[in-house]
């Protein structure tokens, strides 16, 4: 299950059948990590997840994602799923996993999902603007970062950080991003 990158792909260009220079993309750069999961719920690509708690077990719950999102109840003494953010949906693993326009994971399927390295996934700059470099958090919205601020006194009320902005938003949507591992 676990993957691991022997070879860095460090071009940021390459040529067309035409000879024209076009850009390499996220897509082929290998310095992300990912893994497999089991979907608990439907998922998007871009949504930020975290192990689902609910599950039936300590096992399943170490295999099973659902989407992130401060106000998701998790049981007995779990004030929230969001609190162990693993990663973004990059898409089904399979097109036996994936939603009828192909990008989605079905409950129940297999996601890909990115656990460290640059992605695309969903940033909230709605209310706080996301500028180059901040770190992001988990949100109240399901499935999106936010830009990560201290609140109230001290001691400050900090959530876990589950990445690190790489383009600006003060919009809600799909940007890139660095996601940090073991972020809980």
């Amino acid at each position: 299950m676990a993957t691991q990158t022997l070879i860095q792909y460090l071009e940021t260009t390459q040529q067309d059948g035409f000879g024209a220079s076009v850009p390499v993309g996220l897509a082929a750069m290998n310095r992300r990590q990912t893994e497999i999961y089991l979907a608990g719920e439907a998922l998007d690509a871009g949504d930020w997840v975290s192990l689902d708690l609910t599950a039936a077990s300590d096992q399943v719950s170490s295999v099973t994602i659902a989407k992130s999102d401060s106000n998701r109840g998790a049981g007995a003494g779990v004030t929230s799923t969001a609190s162990v953010v693993i990663g973004v949906v990059l898409g089904p693993a399979s097109e036996r996993d994936a939603d009828a326009a192909g990008t989605g994971v079905l409950s129940g399927g297999q996601a890909i999902v990115c656990i460290r390295g640059i992605c695309e996934a969903k940033v909230d700059g709605s209310g706080v603007a996301v500028l180059k470099g901040d770190t992001l958090t988990f949100s109240a919205d399901a499935a999106t970062a936010v830009k990560a601020q201290y609140t109230g006194g001290a001691p400050y009320n900090i959530k876990p950080l589950c990445g690190y902005a790489i383009d600006a938003t003060a919009a809600d949507a799909i940007t890139s991003v660095y996601v940090k591992p073991s972020m809980s």
